[in-house]
């Protein structure tokens, strides 16, 4: 079996960006997710300085950003909610 050698520089990045994107927006809803986007955020930006420079790969970015961002506030937010609750519990 030959292996290919001729392929576009960063367009493997570009896809596993794409897919931990996709995977981090997914798993917003519970905080799960930021781990996730993040590294699809690092591999987008390097697939992009590779030389990638399609839509895959922007997909990818804008999918990272946006799963990091709502994973976020959903950690913020349930993480005040169950430190206002505790403290609530403790007043008389």
């Amino acid at each position: 079996m030959e292996q290919r050698t001729g392929g576009v520089p960063g367009r493997g990045l570009a896809i596993a960006a794409l897919v931990l994107g996709i995977l981090s927006v997914m798993n917003s809803w519970w905080g799960g997710g930021i781990v996730v986007g993040i590294i699809g955020l690092v591999l987008a930006i390097v697939a992009r300085r590779k030389g990638f420079s399609g839509g895959i790969g922007t997909a990818g970015l804008v999918l990272s950003i946006i799963g990091v961002v709502a994973n976020g506030l959903v950690l913020i937010i349930c993480g005040s909610a169950i430190l206002a609750g505790g403290l609530g519990a403790l007043s008389f």
